[in-house]
């Protein structure tokens, strides 16, 4: 049996209320391009790739979402949770009349909803070829390494890159400027 620890209590910080500001840019395409660093641990992950996606979804269920990491795990970890917010009794109670997951599209890295958006969870260098997205999320991408002599040692920050694509729909193989 996994050892379940119970989760930290919440606690309210100035850095959440920025990201959540943020993220509401985002949506209402405000914010093209958005580079999010904080320190790992701080909710970055939490609350752009599980909360985010169920909040868009509860606002428009149309939303093609493509999100990656580093590694093909915690992507999957983060969609699995976003579905079972999603589904979980609270949610449902909220925002259950707005759209359902569509059962014949219900795998853990890619689920559709009745509103024909769907959440796509890859990694870097995945197999994404040919998908596309209103918003492309890469959460913790890899990072380049430079030689250790030519720059000095920095305290490692989690990193969540969005951006939203309504025009051309597809990921782009290049970063976006």
């Amino acid at each position: 049996m996994a050892d379940r620890r119970a989760p930290e209590p919440f606690q309210a910080n100035w850095h959440l209320d920025a990201i959540c500001e943020h993220l509401e840019a985002v949506a209402s395409l405000q914010i093209k391009n958005l580079l999010i660093n904080v320190p790992p641990r701080f909710g970055k992950s939490t609350i752009v790739s599980v909360m985010f996606p169920a909040w868009l979804w509860a606002r428009n269920p149309t939303l093609r979402l493509l999100y990656s990491s580093y590694a093909q795990g915690l992507s999957t970890r983060d969609a699995l949770a976003t579905r079972r917010l999603i589904e979980s009794s609270w949610y449902q109670s909220q925002w259950g009349s707005v759209y359902r997951i569509t059962t014949d599209q219900n795998e853990k890295t890619r689920f559709e909803n009745d509103g024909r958006g769907y959440r796509l969870a890859t990694s870097v260098g995945g197999a994404n070829t040919g998908e596309g997205g209103d918003i492309i999320v890469c959460d913790d991408p890899p990072r380049r390494r430079a030689p250790a002599s030519s720059v000095p040692r920095r305290p490692r920050s989690a990193t969540s890159r969005l951006r939203v694509d309504s025009l051309t729909r597809t990921a782009s193989s290049r970063p976006a400027p």
